[in-house]
């Protein structure tokens, strides 16, 4: 299964009872392990970084401008 994010690619909790204020960006690709794929995000602002599932994520939305 191909990864759908990229890295530098800015997402958000995919669930609406996690904070959704907070915006994360890949910073890795974790190679195929199981049927998910799976990625190292950062927190932007506190910098903190774990890994999460694909489906425990989304794409950041554009803003409209």
């Amino acid at each position: 299964m191909r990864h759908k994010f990229q890295v530098g690619q800015p997402v958000v909790p995919a669930s609406p009872r996690q904070d959704r204020h907070h915006i994360y960006y890949i910073i890795q690709l974790i190679p195929e392990t199981s049927h998910t794929p799976q990625y190292r995000v950062q927190e932007v602002t506190t910098g903190v970084t774990c890994v999460v599932l694909e489906t425990d994520i989304n794409a950041v939305e554009a803003q409209p401008t």
